[in-house]
């Protein structure tokens, strides 16, 4: 029996299955993720492979390059094309602008490096110390970050300012079960990660896939692609927060991310130096707070 990719949500397809009830086994037909492997070239250099849902390709691509500090505005691409049935995203940025490198040198069978589903990087860091130690107040001193991949390379780039926006702890369990109720690819497959971005009033774009860092990609791209600031947005997330995810955060200008799950040390660590509030093992009616705790208020 072939899998039936036509007649489904994009990013699911029925697969045939056998399922043990305790006391019988039954043939049935699961709702299965889709994975597909993207290639992303820019300016005619194929730069990364990323394993992903194959959905909102050309906002993944475009995110991807945006967290690897190759693209910084919209205003630098000229052209975004999808190729290679549909399998390939081609950007071009204007003439005059410098092209980026790929993040590895053969990683992949044919040029670049290839992600999978995790994010899973093999680029190293030069990172010095592991930031256990930091408090809610800021973040352990660390060497700037400026190895490619990884979205590391940050180097320049500035502290959040606190600003005056804040958000409760009521405001935050409402958010997160909005961000749960809208993964439809997760609620039918239980395949996916999920992440959204919120303002003053609502969730008003969520994105899934099988990789956490491919969530964020999305979200950054769509918000490159739109021309939206990131200065007073939420950014929410089902999975870890790892430092990359925070390097990535941090270029999208987001001061506030909610996750489900818990942060690495080095998270907090970044974070803190980042100017960016974390909140994580988010469960009603408890939560954490890691780092600037100025813009959670109680009421």
């Amino acid at each position: 029996m072939k899998h039936d990719r036509h007649e489904h949500p994009a990013g699911i397809e029925k697969c045939p299955v056998q399922i043990f009830t305790g006391t019988s086994w039954q043939a049935s037909a699961a709702d299965i993720v889709r994975e597909v492997h993207l290639e992303v070239h820019l300016n005619g250099r194929k730069m990364i492979t990323i394993a992903c849902t194959g959905i909102h390709l050309e906002e993944l691509a475009v995110g991807w390059l945006r967290g690897e500090g190759l693209i910084r505005t919209a205003r630098e691409i000229e052209a975004v094309e999808v190729g290679g049935e549909g399998m390939s995203i081609h950007v071009n940025t204007r003439p005059g602008l410098a092209a980026g490198q790929p993040v590895s040198q053969g990683s992949g069978r044919d040029g670049g490096q290839v992600i999978s589903s995790s994010g899973a990087r093999s680029a190293a860091s030069e990172i010095s110390g592991s930031g256990s130690e930091t408090g809610l107040s800021g973040a352990q001193p660390m060497k700037p970050l400026t190895g490619a991949g990884e979205g590391r390379n940050v180097v320049g780039m500035k502290p959040l300012a606190i600003g005056t926006e804040t958000i409760t702890p009521a405001r935050i369990f409402t958010l997160m079960e909005e961000l749960v109720a809208a993964a439809g690819i997760h609620n039918l497959s239980r395949g996916t990660h999920g992440a959204a971005l919120a303002d003053s009033s609502d969730i008003f774009v969520t994105r899934e896939d099988i990789g956490r860092h491919n969530c964020l990609d999305m979200l950054s791209g769509y918000t490159l692609l739109h021309d939206i600031d990131g200065a007073d947005k939420i950014l929410l997330r089902t999975g870890r927060v790892s430092s990359e995810i925070v390097h990535k955060i941090w270029r999208m200008g987001i001061p506030v991310v909610l996750s489900l799950s818990v942060p690495t040390a080095l998270a907090i660590s970044l974070a803190g130096q980042a100017g960016i509030t974390l909140v994580g093992a988010i469960r009603a009616p408890s939560l954490t707070v890691y780092t600037h705790t100025k813009r959670i208020r109680e009421s």
